[in-house]
């Protein structure tokens, strides 16, 4: 008479794990060998493919006795360089002139800087851990 046991497999001292757990883990790394296969393939076609349509361009495209297209070069702009060449100093940006907002224009100078110093304030004060009051340094 045959019993229903299953058969246990110690392939290390502290892990003990019937064969069919084995045998399940085995057909898995099988099945993702499979499809790194799969994809392999996939990409070598991809790249056959990719590499038969750029002999096709090339074949069909323009004769190779005529020179590729001249790629146009944007000028050059110079803002912090001062070159010394005559040919390039036409090409030379003129430096940026600060721009006045209106507010320094209307004469709130004053405001301006009193807001200035009560965010410096504000930043030089932290919280003290010890009890809840700021603590200014």
């Amino acid at each position: 008479m045959k019993s229903n046991s299953l058969t246990f497999v110690n392939l290390r001292p502290d892990v003990t794990a019937p064969v069919e757990a084995y045998v399940i883990i085995i057909i898995i790394i099988m099945a993702s060998v499979g499809n790194l296969e799969d994809a392999a393939r996939k990409r070598k076609e991809r790249l056959a493919a990719l590499k038969k349509r750029a002999q096709d361009s090339k074949d069909t495209g323009g004769r190779e006795d005529e020179p590729p297209a001249k790629i146009a070069a944007k000028e050059p702009k110079f803002r912090s360089y001062k070159p010394e060449d005559d040919q390039l100093k036409d090409k030379a940006v003129e430096p940026a002139k600060p721009v006045q907002g209106e507010r320094l224009q209307s004469g709130e100078r004053e405001d301006l800087a009193a807001v200035v110093n009560a965010k410096a304030v504000a930043a030089a004060q932290r919280q003290n851990d010890d009890n809840d009051d700021y603590d200014s340094d």
